[in-house]
């Protein structure tokens, strides 16, 4: 086993805590078997919090979605609710307003007959969505690996058994019979916003992009 320093990428047969090249502490890690560790110096330096102010970040706001704020070039969004409560047909028409490269996994509903019917309804008839039935990460990796998207919609994380992301992701996540949050929370922790849906109304409970109020959508 040989091991590696991750500040400079300094080789060992031995362990050591001290590496002579770059002259740090506690920077070694064994090398896989097989694989590589990689690293990366970068230049550094401390802002002050009148720097960072200044800082512009670009944002997008979507047409007809303007509650959500202005969203940057990589966010996440959280949907929770009851079943019916409307959000597979939010997610459908956010990502056909956003208009880019779209994965939609359909683990949920699949191929259904009340999928189309959304699509019907709402007239949404493009095909930057890709409409996906991956059941399990592994498929859905491959769709992702394959079509590229920009956005990624998961219909829903409870039935997939978990997640994957890109630069733009949307979650749909059951409730429970009592109308509770069902899943991890860290869940909620790991996005920037977050919204309850029960049917015409949106409980913004969490919005790193805008406030966080109740709206009526329709």
């Amino acid at each position: 086993m040989s091991y590696v320093c991750f500040e400079c990428g300094s080789r060992y047969e031995e362990f050591s805590r001290f590496c002579p090249i770059c002259l740090q502490f506690d920077s070694f890690l064994s090398e896989p078997k097989g694989g590589k560790v990689f690293f990366q110096q970068r230049e550094r330096r401390v802002l002050t919090a009148k720097e960072l102010a200044r800082k512009k970040v670009a944002g997008k706001i979507i047409e007809g979605f303007e509650f959500l704020g202005e969203l940057p070039s990589k966010w996440t969004i959280l949907l929770w609710g009851s079943p019916g409560a409307g959000k597979t047909t939010f997610a459908l028409r956010l990502s056909a307003a956003l208009g880019e490269k779209t994965l939609f996994c359909a683990s949920e509903q699949g191929y259904s007959d009340s999928l189309s019917k959304i699509l019907v309804d709402w007239e949404i008839r493009t095909d930057r969505i890709l409409i996906s039935d991956a059941r399990n990460l592994r498929e859905l990796r491959q769709d992702i690996e394959e079509f590229l998207p920009s956005l990624l919609v998961v219909d829903s994380v409870n039935v997939l058994g978990g997640t994957l992301t890109v630069d733009k992701n949307i979650w749909i996540v059951q409730s429970t019979k009592d109308g509770r949050f069902r899943g991890e929370q860290t869940l909620a922790h790991d996005v920037d916003v977050m919204l309850k849906i029960d049917r015409e109304r949106i409980e913004i409970t969490k919005n790193r992009f805008g406030d966080t109020k109740e709206v009526f959508y329709g």
